[in-house]
């Protein structure tokens, strides 16, 4: 794929999608994140947060696949005591749409935007906050 210019994805009901690959590297799969231990999670996404200057992080959750959300087993509390930096958890579902409402998620970041504008993009002093001013959904302090 490094000397491709082009890439179109057909999905089975016909949905495609077609981007520029021109110029970009080719790496192969390093393996499903959710399948690595705890440590290997919080060294890798730190290094990332690092490396692309990251300000706050979204995390989704997801209620029908508990095995595959980090959120339900701390990751994200342990990287905002890490880091110090603001989190927004997305909680929707691909399986049951009962679990999922737009205004909600709208409303949580509008108010996520609004905690970034108020209290800076990022927290990276050297003693993070233990909680979110973001609970519920709503921004709190």
């Amino acid at each position: 794929m490094d000397n491709a210019s082009r890439v179109e994805v057909t999905a089975p009901a016909g949905t495609k999608l077609n981007f520029s690959v021109r110029g970009r590297k080719a790496h192969s799969d390093t393996g499903i994140f959710h399948n690595r231990s705890d440590d290997y999670k919080e060294d890798y996404l730190v290094a990332k947060f690092d490396d692309y200057a990251v300000d706050g992080v979204f995390y989704h959750e997801g209620r029908t696949s508990p095995e595959h959300s980090n959120v339900r087993y701390g990751l994200e509390v342990r990287l905002r005591r890490q880091t110090g930096l603001q989190a927004m958890v997305v909680e929707a579902d691909t399986h049951d749409l009962r679990l999922f409402s737009m205004n909600r998620i709208e409303r949580k970041l509008r108010d996520f935007i609004e905690l970034q504008e108020t209290h800076g993009n990022g927290n990276h002093s050297s003693q993070p906050p233990e909680a979110s001013p973001l609970q519920n959904g709503r921004a709190h302090g």
